[in-house]
């Protein structure tokens, strides 16, 4: 065994196999970008920049129709030092991009520095802010240190596929558009920083109300049912064993559709910095940085913490079109989501205390 894994080490790290399966994976990429209709939406302001002088901002998640969209155009992206990494820069090298070896992990320092040695030469850069492992939806401040250094805008990114499947176990819930899905990549308003006290929360919320106008504009709207193609794991039990695992009022909520009064629950007005979990089967659900206070009476936040973490269905009960929203796992009814939100979804998720449970957030200590 000892001698097989050597031998499959010494295999897979020749300079044969990396360039080999670094030029299939180039061809299969570009194959598959051909079966797309992906079309490009660029603020004003934003095509009013030099090209050679703005940084790019995206999700992880979301950066598959960049690599090949924007391929030939000389921007410096950074690459994991990791044999995948190794294979990744091989890849993007092929498809014209300019790479720099590091991360915001291994030798954070040293990478932001040979991008800006790279950038500084002419070179727009792009950062998938959140990577290389997340947590999803929070970018490093790298990218606002470079701006902040080089007085270059930061351009959010957001892309959509009106059909699309999220890889399994990714922690970005990385997105994959289906075949001759229609898509949009959506360059917004640039983001200028003046110097480096601009915190990441601001260019979060950018980047994701650009990223959901791209959502809108593929057709993926709320009570579109789309949501429901990305339950996973899904959790079956029966009534009674619902029953046996919730108190009756849990149970009225969650499984029957009630509604508890509004000013009781205990997250109206609960101020804790931590995350909101399913309260039927442990699902994350919302962060503490998403909540506001709606006034409604009920706990609020304007995003959830994924994609997969909710879904919506239309609901016609009370002889109003609303919009359900369920735990995207076990089903549980959560509560109803709402156009009258605030920036940058416009969205209010209006939750029942008794749906959820809270966990004050872990502190790691790092930057990611």
């Amino acid at each position: 065994m000892t001698r097989l894994r050597t031998l499959r080490r010494k295999v897979t790290r020749s300079e044969a196999f990396l360039n080999l399966l670094a030029s299939v994976t180039r061809g299969f990429i570009l194959c598959y970008y051909a079966t797309l209709r992906v079309t490009r939406e660029t603020d004003p302001e934003s095509e009013k920049l030099e090209p050679g002088k703005r940084l790019y901002g995206f999700w992880h998640g979301r950066q598959f129709l960049l690599v090949p969209g924007f391929r030939d155009t000389g921007i410096v992206i950074m690459t994991d030092i990791s044999w995948a990494g190794e294979v990744q820069t091989r890849v993007l090298q092929g498809l014209g991009y300019n790479v720099v070896r590091g991360s915001s992990r291994r030798r954070p320092a040293r990478a932001l520095m040979a991008m800006k040695a790279e950038i500084e030469r002419g070179h727009p850069a792009a950062f998938a802010l959140d990577g290389p492992s997340g947590p999803p939806g929070r970018s490093k401040p790298g990218v606002l240190f470079l701006a902040a250094k080089l007085r270059y805008p930061v351009v959010p990114v957001g892309t959509a596929a009106s059909r699309r499947v999220c890889i399994p176990r990714t922690w970005c819930d990385y997105q994959l558009p289906l075949p001759f899905s229609r898509c949009v990549v959506k360059l917004g308003r640039p983001i200028w920083v003046e110097d480096g006290s601009a915190d990441t929360g601001s260019l979060d919320s950018e980047v994701e109300r650009v990223t959901r106008e791209a959502d809108r504009a593929v057709g993926r709207e709320l009570g579109n049912g789309a949501g429901r193609a990305y339950m996973v794991e899904e959790i079956e039990r029966t009534e009674e064993e619902w029953k046996r695992e919730l108190t009756p009022e849990q149970y009225r909520v969650v499984r029957e559709g009630g509604t508890e009064p509004p000013f009781t629950g205990k997250y109206d007005d609960f101020k804790g910095e931590g995350v909101y979990y399913c309260v039927a089967c442990g699902n994350p659900l919302f962060r503490s940085s998403e909540k506001y206070d709606s006034g409604s009476g009920w706990p609020s936040f304007w995003a959830p913490v994924s994609e997969k973490s909710l879904v919506t269905e239309d609901d016609d009960s009370l002889g109003l079109r609303r919009v359900e929203i369920k735990c995207g796992k076990c089903g549980a009814h959560l509560g109803h989501v709402f156009e009258d939100g605030p920036e940058p979804t416009g969205l209010r998720y209006c939750t029942n205390s008794i749906a959820l449970d809270f966990e004050h957030e872990k502190q790691n200590g790092g930057n990611g």
